[in-house]
């Protein structure tokens, strides 16, 4: 087995199943996408996230991989197996401190107060754990969809709450209950006076790996068509939230509304590729992507070290060397958004590599 814990689908030599693997690839590769665009500001829409409310297709890429987890965690539970708790709190933990070693490199200081305490791994590490947790407790996909709506409406409720020193709550940026949760953090925040992956937007974010673990169910228990109807539930969920309760869609708040959105189109993703694993299995495609699920922990790491090597300085008159490279793209490429994909795409093809390499000699990352 190449990886274990959240970012795999089963323990031993259990036989995987190809189209959850490419579906983690499909996720962990539109992140690294996401994150390796040469230039925000000149980059495609669709390829950056939204400012603050709204939603582009880089805005679906974290919540899909959640989306696998929670099918991941739901897996190990049909086909019983049951981690101790304290080896799903150790595999948690570790990722979380992966998590916290990569956040260290992007501002390697002594000053702990220059330390992101939260992240994407950290994410992922807490989502796995309290879904594999919960998976101990019940593992019908009843069990998880009321464990997700349980969530959603908790989150719901706090996003009604006025944070102390306000007069109203908000969902501006900065403001409101989940902001102000986010400054409680110790260390830095990603953003000025808010964080993405923060304490309150985690509720949304379980919900939307237990729908993973729902659908996993759903599928196993009884048959696809309930998934595509799951699928068209939550969608129904996301639109009375949006228009009838005014709840945006918000990737940084992980609103309860983007939280159904997002599950139910990720649902409707994985069964598609289920259904291409059915029928053409022999694709290249399929098969690339779920290599890249395979190997989603060792990829993530390296393109991490990438940015941390390309935000040195760089020559003058180049603050990093990431502008450089940028620089020299842009002059190639005459359409700012193409150049900005061709220096992701490059980016992100040399840790394919790098990764590839490591597969080769067995050092893949593994918690």
């Amino acid at each position: 087995m190449t990886l274990a814990g959240p970012l795999a689908p089963a323990l031993g030599t259990a036989q995987r199943d190809p189209s959850l693997d490419a579906f983690r690839g499909l996720a962990v590769g539109g992140m690294i996408l996401v994150n390796l665009q040469g230039n925000g500001s000149a980059a495609w829409p669709q390829a950056v996230h939204a400012v603050w409310h709204g939603l582009t297709l880089a805005d679906l890429v974290f919540p899909y991989f959640l989306l696998a987890v929670g099918m991941s965690a739901a897996l190990l539970a049909e086909r019983g197996v049951r981690p101790k708790v304290r080896r799903i709190l150790e595999r948690a933990g570790l990722l979380f401190l992966i998590g916290l070693a990569l956040s260290w490199l992007l501002r390697p200081a002594l000053d702990l107060e220059q330390l992101r305490m939260v992240g994407v791994l950290q994410r992922i590490a807490i989502c796995f754990a309290v879904i594999a947790l919960w998976s101990r407790f019940s593992s019908r996909w009843t069990g998880y969809l009321g464990f997700a709506c349980a969530l959603l409406l908790l989150h719901w409720i706090a996003l009604q709450l006025t944070a102390p020193g306000e007069l109203a709550a908000s969902l501006e940026p900065g403001k409101g209950l989940s902001a102000w949760s986010d400054r409680l953090l110790p260390g830095r925040l990603h953003g000025v006076t808010h964080d993405p992956e923060g304490l309150l937007s985690t509720l949304s974010a379980l919900a939307t790996t237990a729908c993973g673990a729902a659908a996993w169910r759903l599928r196993t228990v009884r048959s696809e068509r309930r998934c595509l109807l799951l699928a068209g539930s939550l969608i129904a969920a996301a639109a009375v939230l949006v228009y009838a309760l005014q709840i945006p869609l918000n990737k940084a708040l992980w609103t309860p509304s983007f939280a159904l959105l997002t599950a139910a189109t990720g649902i409707l993703a994985w069964l598609a590729l289920r259904w291409f694993a059915r029928h053409l299995p022999g694709a290249w495609v399929l098969a690339f992507l779920a290599w890249m699920g395979r190997v989603a922990l060792t990829f993530y790491v390296v393109h991490m070290v990438l940015i941390v090597l390309l935000r040195v300085p760089g020559p003058p008159p180049y603050t990093r060397l990431w502008d450089l490279c940028w620089a020299i793209v842009s002059r190639a490429v005459p359409s700012a958004g193409l150049g900005s994909m061709l220096f992701a795409l490059t980016a992100g093809g040399l840790c394919l590599l790098v990764t590839r390499g490591l597969q080769r000699r067995g050092l893949l990352l593994r918690v």
